[in-house]
């Protein structure tokens, strides 16, 4: 198969795919023109490149001993399609056996691209863990396909407790990745309270207490910027306050208060144009049109602009994210 890099993104995020073409279920990866990679999925079954499959040798019946406990290949979880399952034991065997070899990173990739559900997800988690242990490489991007395939299944779990430990799981976040999930944790958060709002008794209940959660990760997200020596700067801020914005609660309008009281008492503020549109129509939407125009007024400063979208580049060397090779 005749393969050309070819310059693509993810977010913002500087990847380099191929011209070639790869099997996904009975659909394809295929590159896109327009500057994205389109990943298309199948919920049944997903193709893994042949270079990445276990060889035949390799899968063995019977349960194996890990240091993650018994693995066998054919006692796949639930939601979890046994292709993927395969790779996963085969890539912990490997890893275990003593031998030179070291996974590539597009294998992690890979997994996290085609991921559609919540149990492989947990797969590709329990194998970032053992990843890490062993220090074998990731990147910027690695970290950012982690966030998207969090938001993509609605489970922010996984993500954020690798943010809050460092030490363990040795994640790279860009300022762009936690931001575009602290945004992610806001609007999880509105859809979450409306969904309680349509509910009753326990069900309601249990809801807004899982809304409330997400605010508060929000909040953990953003007191993490200065644990990977991140400056919490506008686009920091302003995600913050978009994510306070969208959830149309009394308590989540105090937060987004507070927050931009706090930015905006420093000299420039600390704030994005979009934050303050926000805030701006919040206002109007609480019948406080003194407080919409104070931040009209703010939004046509001359130093303020909007968020510009930074490049990380998938590796110094440019690898492929997917590739047959």
């Amino acid at each position: 198969m005749q393969l050309t890099k070819a310059a693509h993104r993810i977010h913002g995020f500087g990847i380099v795919t191929t011209r070639g073409t790869l099997g996904l279920g009975n659909k394809r990866v295929v590159p896109n023109i327009l500057s994205r990679l389109a990943v298309r999925y199948n919920n049944t079954k997903v193709v893994i490149p042949t270079s990445l499959q276990p060889k035949e040798a390799e899968i063995k019946d019977g349960p194996l001993v890990t240091r993650i406990g018994e693995l066998s290949f054919s006692d796949y979880p639930e939601n979890v399609r046994p292709d993927l399952w395969k790779l996963f034991v085969a890539t912990v065997q490997r890893m275990e056996s003593g031998s030179t070899w070291k996974p590539k990173k597009r294998m992690l990739h890979l997994i996290l691209l085609n991921a559609t559900s919540k149990e492989e997800l947990d797969v590709a988690f329990r194998l970032t863990e053992q990843w890490r242990q062993r220090q074998l490489s990731i990147i910027p991007a690695t970290t950012h396909l982690w966030a998207q395939a969090c938001v993509r299944l609605k489970y922010p779990k996984p993500f954020i407790a690798m943010l809050m430990d460092r030490w363990k799981y040795r994640q790279m976040p860009a300022k762009q990745t936690l931001a575009y999930f602290i945004k992610f944790l806001g609007s999880y958060s509105a859809e979450t309270y409306a969904l309680a709002k349509e509910s009753e008794g326990e069900e309601s209940e249990a809801l807004i207490s899982k809304a409330h959660q997400l605010l508060d990760d929000a909040f953990r997200v953003f007191a993490l910027y200065p644990y990977y020596e991140i400056e919490q700067d506008a686009s920091a801020y302003g995600a913050l306050i978009e994510a306070c914005c969208m959830v149309n609660t009394e308590e989540a309008w105090r937060r987004a208060l507070v927050v931009s009281e706090e930015t905006l008492a420093a000299d420039p503020p600390r704030i994005t144009l979009e934050a303050l549109k926000f805030l701006e129509n919040r206002s109007n939407e609480r019948g406080e049109p003194s407080m919409a125009k104070r931040y009209q007024e703010l939004a046509n400063r001359s130093d303020l602009e909007p968020v510009h979208k930074e490049d990380v580049n998938l590796d110094v060397d440019k690898d492929l994210l997917l590739a047959t090779d």
